[in-house]
């Protein structure tokens, strides 16, 4: 028993049938029932001629681009996740700082955000604020 035909690559029927050269020829091909698409050279056997009509490189590889697309995508919408969750903490983080600094890790935060943002000056400055000169 051949293998399971794919549909029609001209129509996209399902309906295909086996024919043959002639009656006991041993030499087969594959012919659309719709719009008699048939396959390219005459097999000899039913298996053979099953793997010519299913082998179809480029729209195997258009299938294989699609899916290497929708990891890409699937990577993405996890990146652009990730970024919305920082973002969002990054919000708060400016919310926390925007309110008066009472206790030491809420100054922690607000000193590093500046240092690291390069602004030493204004984290000296909030340093100094909260705990008085450095010198």
């Amino acid at each position: 028993m051949p293998g399971k035909l794919r549909p029609c690559p001209a129509c996209g029927e399902t309906d295909t049938s086996f024919r043959t050269l002639a009656p006991g020829s041993g030499r087969f091909h594959i012919i659309c029932r719709l719009c008699r698409r048939h396959s390219t050279n005459w097999q000899n056997s039913e298996e053979a001629c099953v793997a010519e009509w299913n082998t179809r490189p480029l729209e195997d590889a258009l299938r294989a681009l699609l899916k290497a697309e929708g990891d890409v995508n699937i990577a993405l919408r996890i990146r652009l996740k990730a970024a919305e969750e920082l973002i969002a903490a990054m919000d708060e983080q400016e919310r926390l700082n925007k309110e008066p600094l009472t206790n030491y890790s809420g100054f922690l935060t607000a000193f590093r955000r500046e240092f690291h943002k390069g602004d030493v000056t204004a984290a000296r400055k909030k340093w100094e604020a909260a705990n008085g000169s450095i010198e």
